[in-house]
């Protein structure tokens, strides 16, 4: 699967939850410099994250995984998910309010390093995206 298979699978997927509010990809692949050994870093935000930590039926539309490890970044719970094909996809959820304004240090430097929106149809994200670009500037 390439990058480009996979976020347009990643986009409509979650597009298709109806408690979904935003969907985006972070680091080195928003930032269009990725590298063999880098991860795909996919975000989700949604009513309930804990929904998608616990039932991770949703995993096997992107192929067989040899291995899922939980981890947490403050708000936000994530699935470091290896699949069989060698990707490494970095899943991660947390509720829209990461993305409130004024913003969060952790989250002005996510931003900052790469943040490709997918899927905001409040258009909370892009607002956040301009807030910290506009100081940046």
């Amino acid at each position: 699967m390439t990058f480009a298979e996979f976020k347009q699978h990643f986009r409509q997927l979650f597009l298709a939850q109806n408690d979904v509010c935003g969907v985006c990809i972070v680091g080195s692949y928003a930032r269009g410099d990725q590298h063999v050994g880098s991860d795909i870093d996919a975000v989700v935000f949604c009513a309930d994250p804990n929904k998608y930590i616990t039932n991770r039926s949703w995993l096997d539309a992107f192929g067989s995984a040899r291995e899922v490890r939980s981890e947490q970044w403050g708000p936000v719970q994530t699935l470091r998910t290896f699949l069989e094909s060698g990707l490494e996809i970095e899943f991660n959820f947390s509720t829209i309010s990461w993305a409130d304004i004024p913003v969060d240090p952790g989250t002005r430097r996510v931003v900052a390093e790469g943040f490709e929106i997918l899927y905001d149809p409040t258009g909370q994200l892009i607002k956040l995206k301009e807030a910290v670009l506009g100081e940046i500037k």
